[in-house]
């Protein structure tokens, strides 16, 4: 077990060397930031997550939208930079785009690792619940028959400016039909997004006795159709829909997980020894690319270390040089936790002793990481906030479909016996004593024990013998 690079993040500290903290202080020297670095692997490290999910169609989903992402986003920083060429460096939309990509490969890596929750949320959006193809799939609801694309350009508008549009919104009447569909069906767990109205109710009149203004009847519809969009869960197509159903009802067996690619050998972790030699100004090189495994050769190493006050060498643009400030409080951290990491090993070491096919369980358990039952509950959960909307040609209208409960007994459905449960519990009737009541047959067990009690009792103070021993006797 070894020590967590966040940790050793706190202990190596690095001060900005243009904005030293006081004006008399030496050493203030500081790495600059190499934002297109930080992209890169970014966008791999998001790249690898994705690949690492447990739902082949939540792989492709996350693979083609961060390709489409960062693409979008080069050719938007790549025409900035030719409308204004004397900015130069990151700026701040870059840089809160660049926290966005990290916190997501963040959420990707711990649904991949085991999180439901993130997981869970992944599927949200795979599925069009929340994101951008919850959008793509609403503009696929509002698109009437005629071929009209006023109400999509009208939706965009009024989910924007939170019920403002130039642009008047004409309903199609299966949106109608769609929204009385899912406040009949809507989920349990949709508390924020239950949908109370079917129609807006405008008063007639104002507080005044007077009339309403048509602009603020106006107003008004336009506020309950943006809230009401934002509710609305749109129907995916019928063959996602049919997987989700049979995922969640065990029609189809689960995926298993995409095996894992070994981690090459890095260089071994560094002990606070080996930090607490230097002093407060010293040079030293924390790269993970560093090929001097050795303290020492890390430190007389010419290529990794440059004095910028000398100026003999210059630092590799991969290797991250800079003077170190030592944190106490941060040793002290790392020092505990690598006191229970080693009472953790040893106790794992200890246990495959007793138990030397502890090793393969282990291993089983890394492949089946996810357990089928909470996956397949997973999948009922996302499957209870989808629908599949399709035109009967017989009826003539529009029907809609949605997602079942998590288990059958919310729908009142009585799971029939197995065998192996009609074998465990036969024969349990023959204990009931017909004619008595189930009140009676509990007081002459309750009395039946009792005596039994005071038999024992009785005995134990006559042969002087511990209980325990009476009963293995008797029995």
């Amino acid at each position: 077990m070894t020590t967590p690079r966040a940790v050793w993040r706190s202990v190596i500290q690095y001060r900005n060397f243009h904005q030293p903290r006081t004006l008399g202080h030496e050493f203030g020297w500081a790495v600059p930031r190499d934002v297109p670095l930080e992209t890169r692997s970014a966008y791999r490290g998001l790249l690898r997550a994705a690949s690492y999910l447990p739902d082949s169609v939540a792989r492709k989903y996350a693979y083609d939208r961060i390709k489409a992402r960062f693409r979008a986003g080069r050719d938007k920083s790549n025409a900035r930079s030719r409308a204004n060429p004397d900015v130069k460096g990151p700026t701040r939309l870059d840089r809160g785009r660049l926290r966005k990509a990290i916190a997501s490969k963040n959420m990707l890596e711990n649904a991949s690792n085991g999180d439901l929750d993130a997981l869970q949320k992944v599927l949200m959006f795979v599925y069009g619940r929340q994101g951008e193809r919850k959008r793509e799939l609403l503009k696929t609801l509002l698109h009437p028959r005629d071929g009209n694309t006023t109400n999509i350009s009208a939706m965009q508008q009024m989910v924007d400016n939170g019920g403002g549009s130039a642009i008047e919104f004409r309903p199609d009447e299966k949106l109608y039909k769609f929204i009385r569909s899912q406040q009949e069906n809507q989920p349990i767990e949709a508390v924020k997004q239950k949908i109370r109205q079917v129609n807006v109710k405008i008063p007639k009149e104002s507080l005044w006795g007077r009339p309403v203004p048509l602009r603020l009847q106006k107003s008004t519809l336009n506020r309950w159709w943006a809230t009401t969009l934002e509710k609305l869960l749109p129907p995916i197509p019928r063959c996602e829909w049919e997987r989700l159903r049979d995922l969640a009802t065990s029609v189809v067996p689960l995926e298993k997980p995409p095996p894992r690619r070994k981690a090459p050998p890095g260089p071994p972790e560094l002990g606070i020894d080996w930090v607490l030699r230097f002093k407060p100004g010293d040079w030293i090189c924390v790269s993970e690319t560093c090929r001097h495994h050795n303290p020492a050769a890390r430190t007389n190493c010419r290529k990794c270390h440059s004095s910028p006050a000398t100026g003999e060498t210059e630092a590799p643009p991969f290797f991250m040089s800079g003077p170190v400030a030592i944190n106490r409080n941060a040793i002290l951290e790392v020092e505990k936790w690598e006191r229970k990491a080693k009472e953790a090993n040893m106790l794992i070491t200890s246990r495959r002793a007793e138990a030397p096919e502890a090793e393969a369980g282990e291993a089983k358990m890394k492949e089946t990481w996810f357990r089928s039952r909470s996956m397949r509950r997973l999948y009922a959960s996302v499957w209870r906030f989808t629908s599949t909307m399709e035109y009967d040609a017989e009826t003539k209208k529009m029907v809609v479909d949605w997602g079942g409960p998590k288990a059958a007994a919310y729908a009142g459905e009585i799971t029939k016996p197995t065998e192996e449960d009609l074998e465990l519990l036969e024969g349990v009737e023959e204990y009931h004593q017909e004619g008595v009541t189930d009140k009676e047959q509990n007081l002459q067990e309750v009395s039946r024990r009792r005596r039994w009690l005071d038999e024992v009792r009785s005995q134990n103070l006559g042969n002087r013998k511990p209980l325990k021993i009476i009963r293995a006797s008797s029995a």
